[in-house]
């Protein structure tokens, strides 16, 4: 079996303590009533899943077109960035006051490809949007394109077993998981305007004394309703992504980035120390979108959030 991870572990070592581990917090268990604790793990036991991204006989059995595709064509895809993802968030963490746009565009890119790429896009926002997709199609193409006379009933309760039972099988898990690798496989057309529209605005790194938390669906936008989105481009957004346990990058809409349009090789960053009441606000929000695990540095930080949090799972 080959593991595959959801969230790379270039990532997520960013919330290493000084030990080169961090700790997780175990999410479902407030469904079952538990309090979570801290429990102590490494990037290489989390946020992985067998074959998550493979392009295995039963893929291409469903999209024939990519036959000739390497199986493990999306994991080389995303180390390529991946690679350079560290030497990036170091620019970052030594307070780097301009970084070139091209360190700039990569950052963007692999963050919106943590979004859309993880287990939360697959089950939340694929598997939410694809039944309605399949309902529509089905109705356009399988009703009858005229009026049934009764005597013709059984042929209408033929059609409508005929399309429960082709929903049932294009609704299936391996479908849902197939359309989410076609959507990963595509041209980055959506990840470059996301990139494009980031660009433009003035970014800021909110700093702290190792208090920020990150998660299995990392970072998140919020809107003037305060309001937390997993994903919000278009308008009316705050871009909020901790990139380490020190450091958490927010772009927000209102504001355009005016030394980037003197200069569009280079990237003007402003660091801000975060107040606690900050950092914990952030921290808070990054539950609304959570897959499963919360991550800290710092396990007494963790435990103390455990224990004054109030969570639903979704």
């Amino acid at each position: 079996m080959k593991d595959q991870h959801i969230i790379p572990e270039a990532y997520l070592k960013g919330f290493y303590n000084k030990n080169n581990h961090f700790f997780s917090l175990d999410t479902n268990l407030y469904s079952l009533g538990k309090l979570p604790s801290a429990k102590k793990k490494t990037a290489g036991m989390v946020c992985y899943k067998p074959h998550y991204y493979t392009l295995d006989i039963t893929f291409k059995q469903q999209y024939p077109a990519y036959e000739g595709f390497d199986p493990y064509f999306l994991e080389k895809k995303f180390h390529s960035y991946e690679q350079k993802f560290k030497k990036i968030i170091e620019l970052f963490q030594n307070r780097s006051l301009v970084i070139n746009v091209n360190d700039a565009s990569m950052l963007l890119y692999a963050l919106f490809d943590f979004k859309v790429r993880n287990n939360y896009f697959r089950q939340n926002i694929v598997s939410r949007s694809y039944p309605e997709v399949i309902k529509k199609l089905l109705n356009e193409t399988l009703d009858p394109p005229f009026n049934l006379s009764e005597d013709l009933t059984a042929f209408k309760i033929s059609i409508e077993n005929y399309k429960n039972e082709l929903f049932n099988k294009l609704n299936s898990a391996d479908s849902i998981r197939a359309t989410h690798i076609v959507s990963l496989i595509m041209p980055d057309s959506l990840h470059d305007r996301v990139v494009s529209t980031l660009l433009y605005h003035e970014w800021a790194v909110f700093t702290s004394d190792h208090g920020f938390f990150t998660s299995d669906n990392p970072g998140f936008c919020l809107d003037s309703a305060d309001v937390v989105h997993n994903t919000k481009f278009s308008e009316d957004f705050f871009f909020i992504f901790p990139l380490t346990d020190c450091c958490c990058l927010v772009i927000k809409d209102e504001k355009i980035d005016l030394k980037y349009y003197e200069d569009m090789n280079y990237k003007n960053i402003i660091y801000r120390p975060a107040p606690d009441d900050i950092v914990k606000r952030i921290n808070n929000m990054i539950l609304k979108n959570v897959n499963q695990f919360i991550f800290s540095s710092d396990e007494d930080k963790l435990n103390k959030f455990s224990t004054t949090i109030s969570y639903t799972k979704v």
